[in-house]
Formats: structure tokens, sequence, C-alpha cells
């Protein structure tokens, strides 16, 4: 029978990157969950139902759903009549287009004339010192007829309890609510699995009091902080980030409720690669302008740090050992290596899961290692870029 001697130098090394590969699994985004409230019985659904008209109309808060249109595309029509048919009683759309872009138009006008709870705008052509996405937040809110505005995106494809759901944060004591919106199917695997990520750090830090910003265009709001802090002032001159100033400036100090109930959640469709990568090319340049944008990017440090420490640790262990022909010590490493892999699997499935369970379980290590490539990409294009496509020229 073979016998192995453990020195205490395999014990210490050993237990030293066992150890690592155990924090390389806590410091995840997956591991610190976010909270979720309890969903509704069937008999509040049932109640829901018995309620009145009149009843019903008196419990709900008056909403403006803005939609800022930034192009045509195929699905606007049918998008806008979604977001036009919401199971709610008292609400409007207020549709903001570009003036000149014919095909946006001839829709809002046919829309206009079956749903009369739509109102359009268009801003015009010759916006030279702020961002014409900016400007049809602001054009919008100061459209809107109600209070609370709830800003979303024709690219999204809500469900016919959207708003009501929204609405059940539209309280005196909110000043914000944070929503869910998903990428389509059609989206690859990474990207999807990239988004979600990107949902648990924003919405979890949401929901523990300090919201740094959103990449997803389901925010509700109040129009008197909007102009009470004068809308965008303070970064008009970055042509981007509506959505991330908007919730930054206007969360701050206040309470922000997030909402993750399933009939809430939006889907974006018709995202391609140069998309996302625009995205976040302009969040680079806005994010300095972001504030406790220090401390999520340090979060991420050491979420991107320890896994790949441990992944080099073990697999540098296991050469090592290997070549040595040092089999405890070779166990330990491998140990390790599958305690990383396979804890980071379970946790990014269980979590990502929740809202999208299409995404490969085993392909989210690879995933998440990944990210770091990914991120030094963004960092090289973003470095070689004209700054000046970043900002409205407003010098």
């Amino acid at each position: 029978m073979t016998t192995f001697t453990v020195d205490i130098f395999t014990s210490c090394w050993g237990i030293a990157i066992v150890l690592l590969a155990v924090a390389g699994c806590l410091a995840n985004p997956f591991f610190r969950r976010l909270r979720w409230t309890e969903e509704e019985s069937e008999q509040e659904k049932s109640d829901d139902k018995t309620v009145s008209d009149q009843e019903l109309e008196k419990r709900t808060v008056p909403v403006s759903v803005l939609l800022p249109i930034h192009e045509a595309y195929e699905h606007l029509e049918s998008h806008l009549e979604a977001f036009l048919s919401q199971d709610y009683p008292c609400y409007q759309v207020v549709a903001v287009g570009q003036k000149g872009d014919h095909a946006v138009e001839d829709v809002l006008k046919r829309l206009q004339g079956k749903y009369s709870h739509l109102y359009y705008t268009m801003i015009p052509t010759s916006s030279r010192y702020m961002s014409r996405e900016k400007l049809q937040v602001t054009l919008g809110v100061k459209a809107s007829a109600h209070e609370w505005i709830v800003l979303s995106s024709p690219t999204c494809l809500p469900g016919k309890e959207w708003l009501r759901g929204m609405a059940k944060h539209l309280t005196e004591e909110n000043h914000m609510a944070l929503g869910v919106v998903l990428l389509d199917e059609e989206a690859k695997g990474y990207w999807r699995f990239r988004h979600i990520r990107t949902l648990y750090y924003l919405l979890r830090k949401a929901q523990r009091g300090t919201a740094l910003r959103t990449h997803m265009a389901n925010v509700a709001f109040r129009k008197s902080d909007f102009i009470a802090g004068k809308g965008y002032q303070g970064n008009l001159q970055l042509v981007r980030g509506e959505l991330d100033f908007l919730v930054n400036k206007y969360a701050e100090g206040v309470n922000c409720a997030v909402e993750l109930s399933l009939q809430t959640w939006l889907v974006e469709e018709g995202l391609t690669r140069k998309t996302l990568r625009n995205r976040r090319l302009y969040l680079r340049a806005s994010s300095k302008h972001l504030r406790h944008a220090a401390s999520m990017k340090a979060l991420r440090f050491f979420d991107t740090l320890l896994p790949y420490a441990s992944l080099f640790a073990s697999l540098g262990t296991i050469a090592y050992s290997a070549y040595q022909k040092d089999v405890p010590l070779l166990i330990f490493a491998v140990t390790a290596l599958l305690t990383l892999f396979i804890a980071r699997a379970v946790m990014a499935a269980k979590a990502v899961h929740r809202f999208d369970p299409s995404v490969s379980a085993w392909l989210m290590p690879f995933y998440e290692l990944a990210l770091f490539w990914s991120d030094l990409a963004d960092r090289w294009h973003y470095m070689r870029s004209d700054k000046n496509d970043f900002t409205s020229h407003k010098l």
C-alpha cells in the first residue's frame, strides 16, 4: 500500500490555496443576494378581480409613462401599443421623438388616433449644446400631466400588468422606484449573463440605501423632484447617461424602492454587439461624474481579483505538484480549483436563473472570467476613442 507524507510546507500551502478558493467564491455579486418580496397570494389576486373599476381608480396613483424615441425600428408600433394597453385605470403615455424622423411621426399619429391617452412631441434637430436623449427626457417631464413619471424605452416590451406592479411603490414615502429589464432570448447568453450580473450589483446597492445608477429603462420618479433639481443640470455636457444621472442625482438621500416581481419585468429587444459596447464606453465617460462610483469600482475590483488569484494559484500549484510528484499538494490544488469552479457555478446559476433560466449554468464561471478581458478591451477602445464623441461640445 502506498502512503503519503504531508509535511508542514505542503499542509500550509494546500490549506492556503483552499482558503483562497473559498474567498474567491465569496467575492461574488451572486453571493450578496437581493431581497425578494413575497409573491402575491392567489387569494389577493382573486380579491383584486372583485374590486369595481371605480374603487380601483380611487386606489391608484395617476402616472405618466415617458418614452424617448431615438429612432424608428421594426417593433416600434407593437411595443408602443403594449405600453398603451396597460391594465391600469389612470395613466398617459408621453412619447418624445426627433423632428424630421417621419417614420416615427407616422406611427405616433396613427396611434394617437386610436389611443386618447397618448401624447407626443418632437425635439428640434439642432440641439447642439445638450444631448438629444436628455432633452427628450426633459421635454417629456415638462409635458407630463402627472406627478409620478415612469421612464422606459420603446425598445422594451412590457406585460399588461407592468405599470400596476410599478405603481405599488408610488407612495408618499418613496421618491423613486427601480424596476427590471431583461434582454430577449435572441441576445447571446454571455450578454444576458453580464446584464443580470450588473443588475445584482446595482439593485442590491439601491436596496441598501445607495442607488448609484441603473442600466435598465424602468425607473419611476417624481416630476417635482426633477424640476426642483433643474433636471440634468451638472452633466449636460455628456451625450448619454440619462438613466445613470437620473438615478444618481435624484435617489440621493430619498426612499428608493426596488421592484422585482415577475409581472413588472420588461424585455429589451434588438440589441447588437455595437450597441452594448457603445453603452459601456459612454458609461466610462460618465462614471467619473457619478457619486459613489468609487466604492462600486472597488467592489468590482476585488470581485475580479480574488477569483483570478485563486485560479492562477490553483493552476500553478497543480503544475508544480505534478512536476515534483507531490500527490498531497496536488489533491489540495485540485480541490481548490473544483471548489472555485463548482461553487461559483452553483451560486451564479441560482441567482441568474431567477431571471433567465436559459443561461447555461456551466458556462457561467467562464463568462465571469471573460468579463476581465472584455473590460480590458473596453478600456483600450475608450483610450483610443475621440473624447469629443462623448460630449455635446459645450466646452
